[in-house]
């Protein structure tokens, strides 16, 4: 009688992680070279925008504009493709929550990893720029690393809030591009934070990604290292506010088969 055959072992968490970050490269790239490209051309394409709006037209005299538009830029692009490749993570696959037990989390946090590839490829290549233009202070280079970290967890808490809320509510998917499009004026990105105004200068201190947007700056353009006890707030906000968001997901996961 032949031996039964060995038993496959189950899936581990990082190995559905890893699929799911597969497929959802697969996804974009699938019949459109475009969907491949184009996360890594959206900064670019910004930065040629508002370097005609605001050097063009508006004659903003501002040192090394372009390096400080495209510093940014980089953040603030991934958390933009990060979060609306997210909100239909769940509901646009349904028929394998329904079918499928798994930490369903992995929907949206996959849509934050396969983002996070092409937000590195764009960050590799202005530290090179950087580097060859004689603009980069090699001693500051690793202050990106809590930087990114702190980014990653933000984007991925705030991904798996807006995909748990269109699974309930359609409407946000709709006016999601506006909400964004409010932020990106209200954060420091094409203006230094001083030009904020008194009146919403509170926002440089309770905003995570206005604080994370600096630490960059700091580190590609101004090559000075960011305040430590920033630095560590900034990390520490992000956890806590990545944990809370993962709780509350895990807390509604169960329900997920039925409403999606």
């Amino acid at each position: 009688m032949p031996a039964p055959a060995p038993r496959r072992p189950l899936a581990t968490r990082q190995d559905v992680a890893l699929i799911m970050v597969e497929r959802r490269l697969r996804l974009w790239a699938k019949r459109s070279w475009v969907g491949m490209v184009w996360p890594i051309a959206t900064p670019l394409v910004l930065l040629a925008l508002y370097l005609f709006v605001f050097k063009s037209v508006l004659r903003v005299q501002f040192h090394d504009y372009p390096a400080f538009l495209f510093s940014g830029l980089i953040p603030w692009t991934f958390l933009v493709n990060a979060v609306t490749n997210s909100v239909q993570s769940i509901s646009s696959d349904a028929d394998l929550v329904r079918r499928s037990r798994f930490a369903y989390e992995l929907l949206p946090l996959a849509c934050v990893a396969a983002a996070a590839l092409f937000s590195l490829a764009v960050l590799a290549g202005f530290i090179v720029y950087q580097a060859a233009t004689g603009h980069l202070v090699y001693s500051v280079v690793g202050e990106l690393v809590p930087a990114l970290v702190s980014l990653y967890l933000f984007v991925g808490g705030l991904s798996m809030l807006v995909a748990l809320f269109d699974l309930y509510n359609r409407d946000l998917r709709w006016v999601l591009g506006s909400l964004l499009t409010v932020w990106f004026f209200l954060l420091p990105i094409v203006y230094p934070q001083d030009r904020l105004g008194h009146r919403l200068s509170f926002l440089r201190s309770v905003d995570p990604m206005s604080l994370i947007i600096g630490e960059f700056r700091y580190a590609l353009v101004s090559g000075r290292v960011f305040e430590p006890i920033h630095v560590l707030d900034v990390f520490l906000i992000s956890v806590a506010f990545f944990l809370a968001c993962l709780v509350v997901f895990r807390r509604v996961s169960p329900q997920l088969p039925r409403v999606a």
